[in-house]
């Protein structure tokens, strides 16, 4: 009988370890993001290689880490969709900007190092870009390429929406549609852009920029250049 009862015990501890698993809320599990390397510091920034590590970084940044204060560089070209099969659009994989929407901005630096992020594919009813919110953070030294991006709101290839922002010597091949549309950003408030080039087209229902679609408060560009079609009716 008390070999039994202690059976029991534990069997009955094993399974309201296993509800007590069940039911923890979502913010406390971490995103399984992983870099390459780095600590996150200016002298040991965070290395992003391949794809995988990319989707992971934007999942933890929009799962609530801004990486305030952190150093993220990549350290390869990145495809996130094969961009050699014709019309290849029609079967792209969707990307979810990082900072989808501004509870879940982006706020540290992100150094593309001179290398490229190609075959961005991005429908967005809220913000469209490679970077859906930032607050605070910087981009630089970062090549888009072969990608298109629409939204019901703000797009812009860069940064849908920037406030506080900055983003230096940066490239974009990107096509952008949506109600405020830029090149480079798409809204732009106190943000800093410079030394950077659009080559795409952009479209705009309401405003339209080679580099920044809508411009507020103390924004400014400096040694920029636009090279692609702009429209807005």
């Amino acid at each position: 009988m008390k070999r039994f009862c202690i059976k029991l015990t534990a069997f009955l501890a094993c399974i309201s370890l296993i509800l007590s698993s069940a039911i923890l809320p979502a913010a406390a599990f971490e995103p399984d993001f992983v870099f390459d390397s780095g600590s996150g510091s200016a002298s040991d920034p965070y290395i992003i290689k391949t794809r995988r590590q990319f989707l992971s970084f934007a999942e933890a940044v929009n799962s609530g880490r801004g990486f305030e204060g952190e150093h993220i560089n990549l350290g390869a070209d990145i495809e996130l969709n094969d961009v050699g099969t014709e019309n290849w659009q029609l079967y792209a994989e969707s990307f979810v900007p990082i900072g989808s929407c501004s509870d879940t901005p982006f706020k540290g630096v992100f150094d593309g190092k001179g290398f490229s992020i190609r075959g961005l594919f991005c429908d967005s009813s809220e913000g469209g870009g490679l970077f859906g919110f930032i607050n605070g953070g910087e981009v630089k030294n970062l090549i888009l390429l072969d990608s298109f991006m629409s939204s019901e709101g703000a797009a812009g290839g860069i940064a849908a929406v920037a406030v506080r922002g900055k983003i230096t010597n940066c490239k974009s091949f990107a096509s952008v549609s949506g109600i405020n549309s830029g090149g480079i950003v798409g809204i732009a408030e106190n943000t800093e852009i410079s030394s950077s080039v659009n080559y795409g087209g952009v479209s705009g229902a309401e405003n339209a920029g080679g580099i920044v679609g809508s411009v507020s408060l103390e924004s400014k560009a400096d040694k920029c250049l636009n090279l692609g079609a702009v429209y807005s009716p």
